[in-house]
């Protein structure tokens, strides 16, 4: 029986499943793919679907995860190693841990999504990503009902990705992500990152604390994003594109104002937000389709926009900032 997943995606398109199965446990999932026979349909795994577009009807079988449960590993007086399952909730997680003292997450708060997502996009802000947390992930293998572990090199982090999202998509799920976290907030809270210090300066925080940084960061991501659930959006719909010191260099000569980002290494991040921002696309809006008005990096569903109407509108905007900056701009979310 076909199943809508309108509702199981933030950016709000109507899809359908030829089937839709909640799974709660691990047991459970091992006995689906191990129940698949010789000619198994094709999964797809959904958590909160916060940063997938579906571009068209689902022919087989989604997998909405929803395991729960948040163990400690290990402790000692400095850490906890934390093992949290894939369904839980992201930003639940971060502030929970801040409530019993567990540090390093605070940067990553009010970011959407479920824990098991959060490897895949290697996900990070205001200074802080994933993968300097991150232990380890826990997979189960699609073809066997095998439980594999990833250890953090083996993760293949790089920025807004793994090898998750690469080279082993659609052979695993992952089950379990395994988190290193700080007790003494004191060495674990980034604070140096523009954007923040900047806040904190205008807010007369000298030195906040991790809950205080939460605070700060949420307020922050509510005045600049629109909350899904009254606007539907997927989040920031382009990556920030890292480019050479050299094209760095050339691209300068022409936009002296452009807003970028030393990584080092011979590597400059750019701004899309800004890009697209001066190619005049902020508040533009086709059908339902649009970018949302007080963040160019935001495309945005008014109401009934179809997946075509918003890869159409992305597709303008890449090609409008190529012409612009020479710069190529790559879609961040998951295209189904």
């Amino acid at each position: 029986m076909s199943a809508s997943l309108k509702r199981l995606n933030t950016l709000g398109i109507e899809a359908q499943s030829e089937q839709l199965i909640n799974v709660t446990n691990i047991d459970q999932l091992r006995n689906i793919f191990l129940g698949q026979g010789a000619h198994p349909r094709p999964f797809l795994i959904l958590g909160s679907g916060s940063n997938l577009v579906l571009s068209q009807d689902f022919p087989g079988t989604v997998l909405h995860i929803r395991i729960k449960g948040i163990e400690i590993v290990s402790e000692d007086t400095d850490t906890v190693t934390l093992s949290i399952s894939a369904g839980e909730i992201w930003d639940q997680l971060v502030g929970d841990c801040v409530d019993k003292g567990y540090y390093g997450l605070e940067n990553l708060s009010g970011i959407p999504g479920t824990v098991g997502a959060a490897p895949v996009q290697n996900i990070g802000a205001y200074g802080v990503e994933l993968e300097q947390l991150l232990v380890s992930v826990d997979c189960m293998e699609i073809a066997t009902g095998a439980i594999q572990t990833f250890h953090h090199k083996e993760c293949k982090f790089g920025y807004r990705d793994s090898v998750f999202k690469g080279e082993v998509a659609g052979r695993y799920v992952i089950t379990n992500v395994k988190l290193m976290l700080s007790k003494n907030q004191d060495n674990s809270t980034s604070l140096n990152y523009k954007g923040l210090e900047t806040e904190f300066e205008k807010r007369g925080l000298t030195d906040p604390d991790p809950s205080t940084v939460r605070q700060v960061i949420e307020e922050i991501r509510q005045s600049k994003l629109p909350d899904p659930s009254v606007l539907s959006n997927a989040g920031s719909f382009f990556k920030n594109p890292v480019i050479s010191e050299q094209n760095y260099i050339q691209l300068l000569e022409k936009h002296p104002e452009i807003v970028s980002f030393n990584l080092g290494e011979g590597k400059i991040k750019l701004a899309a937000s800004w890009m697209i921002e001066k190619a005049g696309w902020k508040g533009f809006r086709e059908g339902d389709a649009g970018v949302f008005e007080r963040h160019a990096l935001i495309i945005v569903n008014h109401g009934c926009a179809t997946s075509h109407d918003i890869l159409s509108l992305a597709q303008q905007i890449q090609n409008s900032v190529f012409d612009q900056f020479g710069v190529v701009l790559e879609i961040e979310p998951v295209v189904v």
